[in-house]
């Protein structure tokens, strides 16, 4: 126990017979007096740490460790059941390592530690326990709170500041339990993230608040597998950074989140990533082309949430073996579909909306074996733009849905072009059955190389049509069970040459024109 005066050095551990214990059997506590002023430690110079604890079962507390020389740490506990409890570390620039170095089975609570070039608390080996404690660091490349092959390890009700650096970083460590903190990186500098994760696997983040003010709020970059993210809310800004990226792993489970991109991607699964779940959670991204929610990867499983990008895309999927489920997003960009699927393919879409109320609702572009049931897809009136809008894409199945574009089109099927070299991609053998579609025009169909459409009911307005053929059709585009109503013309061919024959329509009374050929051009065969 310190007398309340100022000493130079004290140095833990050496010429004790036993684990903290003194010659007489007495448990070994280092603190200030109670009630008085804490009394501060200054390490001289060549020394290690203002406290160096090498034996086991010591306790410090109530102390002030202010370095005015250059050592590694503050405080370096290098033995097990070491507790640390109501100290303050203030490095002044001068402390290399970190403020509190940790080995295993320690403990560090109701604690303060600025340093600048050094990691705020660094904790190696297993079964550390910090608490109540706020961290601060100045100096890049450098964390709040370092986990550097930790394992078992709780991080609870603390704060981790980084200026311009990392709120937690873990790396190489593994099933650790970060609880009810706040991880922040504060400056606008360009990097770093509130809470990194590298070489790090089955670790649990719950009820935190993470936060990067440049770069990305939570970053799980290489081989983080099996992690789970929960009850949190995470925000980024800055040069098109993601609130939550994953960069690569598998298994990782994000779960009840609040995420938020002023500046970028609100979540992005990247292609490194697979088998994650997200669920639950509500993506807001504020920055014009970006997403709510992206995935690249692939056996993802999104489901029940909220998707919110009104300058982007509420959810876009790139990736393969996708299954998104009881999902809702809202966008309003004419640029930018409210649902985007390109590429990849084998994605299911289940009791879904999307709604885009500046643009197209959905878009399937060069993609296959897209399966959506029981969703509603809904895009602007207008501007030529479509609740669901094929482009080359193959092999697809949209049923028991509703598609609408007032005044637009509520389901378009056509080719992509690639502009690069100029080649076109026209879609095969897509299916459509139970349908209620909604548009100026319910559905035209300018490309298409077979496919089937049925059981569907489809509504025009009294300047639009049923259904519009245009010229690029191939193969046998079956028709049955389909009733128009409220359409000018029930059917209606593009100002091109059609061959085509259709079958299986019934028309109510308040089509004014059955078949409207006027647009047809010479070399047309169409029998109805």
């Amino acid at each position: 126990e310190t007398d309340g005066w100022y000493y130079v050095e004290y140095n833990g551990g050496r010429g004790w017979i036993g684990p903290g214990k003194e010659a007489n059997g007495f448990a070994i506590r280092i603190m200030g007096t109670p009630g008085a002023d804490r009394p501060t430690v200054t390490p001289p110079g060549g020394s290690t740490a203002g406290f160096s604890l090498q034996t086991s079962g010591v306790g410090l507390s109530d102390v002030n460790v202010v370095t005015t020389n250059t050592v590694v740490y503050g405080i370096l506990v290098s033995s097990p059941l070491v507790t640390v409890s109501s100290v303050s570390v203030d490095s002044g620039g001068r402390i290399t390592g970190a403020g509190i170095f940790l080995s295993s089975g320690g403990a560090v609570s109701y604690s303060s530690i600025t340093v600048q070039n050094a990691d705020g608390v660094r904790i190696t080996g297993s079964s550390n326990t910090i608490s109540f404690t706020t961290a601060s660091v100045t100096a890049f490349s450098r964390a709040a709170f370092y986990f550097n092959g930790a394992s078992s390890t709780t991080l609870q009700d603390s704060f981790g500041y980084g200026n311009p650096v990392y709120g937690a970083f873990l790396y190489h460590s593994h099933r650790n339990v970060l609880a009810r903190n706040t991880l922040r990186k504060v400056s606008a500098a360009a990097g770093a993230a509130g809470l990194f994760l590298n070489d790090a696997s089955s670790n649990t983040v719950t009820e935190s608040f993470v936060s990067n003010a440049g770069g990305a709020g939570a970053d799980l970059s290489v081989n983080a597998h099996n992690n789970l993210i929960e009850l949190s809310s995470i925000t980024a800004a800055g040069a098109v950074y993601d609130g939550l990226l994953l960069g690569h792993g598998n298994g990782n489970r994000f779960s009840r989140l609040y995420v938020y991109s002023r500046d970028g991607n609100a979540g992005s699964l990247s292609s490194g990533s697979s088998e994650s779940t997200v669920e639950l959670s509500t993506f807001v991204s504020a920055y014009a082309g970006a997403r709510a929610l992206g995935t690249n990867g692939s056996s993802e499983t999104i489901t029940g949430n909220l998707l919110l990008a009104p300058a982007g895309t509420a959810l876009g999927l790139f990736g393969s073996s996708i299954t998104v489920s009881r999902n809702v997003g809202f966008t309003a960009n004419g640029s930018y579909p409210g649902l985007y699927v390109a590429g990849g393919g084998y994605v299911a879409i289940r009791d879904s909306s999307f709604e885009n109320s500046a643009g197209d609702g959905g878009k399937l572009e060069r993609t296959a074996w897209v399966d959506i049931l029981r969703s509603t897809i809904a895009g602007a009136g207008g501007g030529g733009y479509a609740g669901l809008r094929l482009e080359g894409a193959s092999s697809n199945t949209v049923t028991a849905s509703r598609l609408s574009a007032p005044g637009g089109v509520g389901l378009s099927i056509g080719s992509y072009l690639e502009l690069f070299d100029m080649t076109t991609t026209t879609g095969v053998e897509n299916v459509f059955s139970g349908l209620t579609v909604v548009g100026s025009t319910a559905v035209s169909v300018s490309a298409s190389h077979g496919g089937s459409l049925a059981s569907s009911v489809l509504y025009g307005d009294p300047s639009g049509a049923g259904l519009v053929l245009g010229a690029e059709n191939a193969g046998v585009l079956a028709l049955s069970s389909l009733t128009v109503r409220g359409a000018r013309a029930a059917l209606a061919f593009g100002d091109a040459v059609v061959v085509a024959t259709v079958t299986g329509i019934s028309i109510d009374g308040t089509s004014a024109v059955s078949a409207d050929g006027t647009t047809l051009l010479p070399g047309s065969r169409v029998t109805v």
